[in-house]
């Protein structure tokens, strides 16, 4: 069946970004920006070819509706498997299950990435933070009212 073969890409697609996304772990625990942007370009190639067999799952789905006179629109895997044989309900369910588990998995994934790519940018805005000084504190003496915007001479600009 045409729509097995389709999941099984999928499945093997989403295996490739759960991969990536271990990836991205790791380039991100590392501090690696040169591996996390290879990283995303093999990412956004992946998505290109996921859209590409989104859409021949739609076809397929389509196509197999046609075979069976049943005209519906926006079809999903769960909806066609009560009219398959019990051998193709068995493999399409399986391949349907393993598809779930790796979506499921990636996104867990995705969730701990973005967590330590927040948590990273924390870090980098308190360490800029504790770099610069803080401007409204006024390092004047309480009792001479001299203002920022006046001329202040070094100690070493002193004639000797």
């Amino acid at each position: 069946m045409v729509l097995t073969a389709v999941l099984k890409e999928l499945t093997q697609l989403h295996q490739l970004f759960n991969e990536l996304a271990k990836e991205k772990t790791e380039a991100v625990r590392k501090g690696q920006m040169e591996d996390l942007e290879k990283i995303m370009k093999q990412e956004t190639a992946c998505i290109q070819q996921l859209k590409k067999l989104e859409e021949k799952r739609q076809r397929a789905t389509s196509a197999w509706l046609e075979a069976q006179g049943l005209v519906k629109e926006n079809v999903t895997v769960e909806e066609i498997i009560p009219y398959l044989d019990d051998e193709e309900q068995k493999e399409l369910t399986l391949w349907q299950t393993r598809l779930l588990e790796q979506i499921t998995m990636w996104k867990e994934q995705n969730d701990l990435n973005e967590q330590l790519i927040e948590e990273s940018l924390r870090f980098v805005n308190m360490s800029l933070d504790a770099f610069q000084p803080n401007r409204s504190e006024n390092y004047s003496r309480p009792d001479t009212g001299h203002s920022h915007t006046e001329e202040r001479r070094s100690i070493f600009d002193s004639k000797a």
